[in-house]
């Protein structure tokens, strides 16, 4: 199973996403059942496993810096929203629930 495909959009832009474009991502109460990816949240490579310390040590749950590519990896919109609140950031996007 290939870890990205191909979508091709219909003004003729394509690009390569890391899930099917016709797949949902699925969510049950609190917890989506596959890892949302976030570059923006995201950091170098090499500060992978320092953030992670970080997210661990301030008891945040959900959230997870890969050190490969340092996306990061959310499975909790809580942790979501705690982490965006401790690094200053915020989702325009976001909904009432999402902090």
């Amino acid at each position: 199973m290939p870890s990205e495909w191909l979508h091709q959009y219909p003004n003729g832009h394509s690009e390569w996403l890391p899930y099917r474009p016709d797949e949902k991502v699925e969510k049950t109460g609190n917890v989506w059942r596959k890892p949302l990816e976030s570059i923006g949240m995201g950091c170098h490579s090499t500060q992978a496993r320092e953030m992670n310390r970080l997210v661990r040590e301030k008891g945040i749950t959900g959230v997870h810096y890969r050190e490969k590519d340092g996306k990061c990896e959310l499975t909790s919109r809580r942790g979501r929203a705690e982490e965006l609140r401790r690094r200053g950031l915020c989702d325009l996007d976001g909904g009432y629930g999402d902090g």
